[in-house]
């Protein structure tokens, strides 16, 4: 239907669109400068139109077949991925994890763009595969892999730096650290596991030392329109990841009783009264310091993030202030789901990814949430729904799951809809649609 409605390239597409075609024309030497990552997207749509060319004269090079690698071979194909690593990951049973994997495959952002011809599809493909291998301890596999993410998207270095990480804290064993002096003990335990650790991890270093060598050579990660992706300290990324976050977890994370109990933390005691001050003061601080607005953002009306910014945070000078209590909140919450599941060192090797991949971002863009949401979803798993530590909520796990469910599917119905029969004018005079 997508398709239909629009059968031209539209906003980022004729860029992507247009270099596939060289490619399928094997015309590498041409390059659009406005393309900022590597050629990962065409070169997969090059290989298909090989095979396609072994059976039949179709063009499988037009927009459609273009487009049909993300809605037939790597949406999919992420949702495969997403059931296999709940069954390695929380050990699920084959209706939980098929379950979930159906919740987090029709995440509202990462379904919308399973139809265009973006590489966000294949970069998350690309990482949920490497984690999958990580996971299996099957690391060479998962270094290829993570270079084929890097193909897709500069910023999957970083997660590729993750699993390794992740997959020396399961080669070593460690135990689950809670506390400042465990998480000593297990650094101490890596360091004296390094050369074990170098013959294990040497395809990622490998890859992450090739990469690091493109970055000094080309004078950073974006391969063109470097002008408008000047990296910044961007701080505030991090606060509006974790609501994004939090509201895309469900009840798991913003449940009355969760909500409750943040209430009572600053009252418990005056350590956590302090604490809880001096918290919102740093995210008053760097709201105040680091917030930034490209000029994209307030410039175009067909992404959501313009009327976010224009409606909520550009309301009044006070609102980006008056919003750090639910920045505040969005981060403990997220903290306490996934610290469930995960040790500390975990959380702050995951959450330094994040800072790592999204604070340098200028712009305000929810396709750079779509990889640590998907990873950040995978490690909190069905409880989720489950809610095994909400009492109230444990009971109902069907019901959480079916608000869940349908929460996405809401917001994909409204997307999409917004997108193929809402067409407005945009300030060129060109017919704009709505999206992500």
């Amino acid at each position: 239907p997508i398709y239909k409605a629009v059968d031209f390239p539209y906003m980022d597409e004729p860029f992507h669109v247009g270099q596939a075609r060289h490619y399928c024309a094997h015309e590498f030497s041409q390059w659009d400068p406005k393309i900022t990552t590597f050629p990962g997207l065409y070169l997969v749509s090059l290989l298909l139109k090989s095979v396609v060319g072994l059976f039949s004269s179709l063009d499988a090079c037009n927009l459609a077949a273009l487009r049909s690698v993300n809605t037939y071979l790597f949406g999919p194909g992420s949702f495969f991925l997403i059931y296999y690593i709940c069954r390695v990951r929380h050990n699920s049973n084959a209706t939980v994890s098929l379950m979930y994997a159906v919740l987090l495959g029709l995440f509202p952002v990462h379904f919308f763009f399973h139809f265009l011809y973006y590489t966000d599809s294949g970069s998350t493909f690309f990482v949920l595969l490497m984690y999958l291998l990580t996971l299996k301890q099957a690391h060479k596999a998962a270094a290829v892999a993570g270079a084929a993410a890097i193909l897709f998207r500069q910023t999957n270095a970083v997660w590729l730096a993750f699993c390794v990480v992740e997959g020396s804290l399961r080669t070593v064993g460690m135990p689950q650290s809670r506390s400042i002096r465990e998480i000593w003990l297990s650094f101490k335990v890596l360091f004296s596991q390094i050369p074990a650790l170098l013959g294990v991890f040497w395809p990622h270093i490998s890859v992450l030392l090739s990469f690091a060598a493109f970055v000094l050579v080309n004078g950073g990660i974006v391969v063109g329109d470097k002008a408008n992706h000047q990296p910044v300290a961007h701080v505030p990324q991090l606060f509006y990841f974790s609501l994004f976050s939090c509201v895309g977890l469900g009840l798991s994370t913003v449940s009355p009783s969760r909500i409750y109990e943040f209430l009572k933390v600053p009252l418990s005691s005056l350590r956590n009264l302090i604490l809880t001050v001096l918290a919102t003061a740093l995210i008053l601080f760097a709201i105040h310091k680091f917030s930034y607005a490209h000029p994209f953002l307030l410039a175009d009306n067909r992404h959501y993030p313009f009327y976010v910014w224009k409606n909520i945070m550009r309301r009044h000078p006070m609102v980006p202030y008056a919003l750090a209590p639910v920045y505040l909140f969005s981060m403990w919450s997220l903290n306490k789901s996934i610290a469930e599941k995960t040790s500390l060192l975990w959380r702050i090797a995951f959450f330094a990814c994040v800072a790592i991949v999204l604070v340098p971002a200028h712009l305000l863009e929810f396709r750079y949430f779509i990889v640590p949401f998907v990873l950040l979803h995978l490690n909190v798993g069905p409880s989720c729904f489950l809610l095994s530590g909400h009492p109230p909520l444990a009971a109902r796990p069907l019901l959480n799951y079916g608000i869940h469910l349908l929460g996405f599917i809401a917001v994909n119905v409204v997307t999409i809809f917004l997108f193929l029969f809402k067409p407005f004018i945009g300030p060129d005079g060109n017919t704009a649609r709505f999206m992500w």
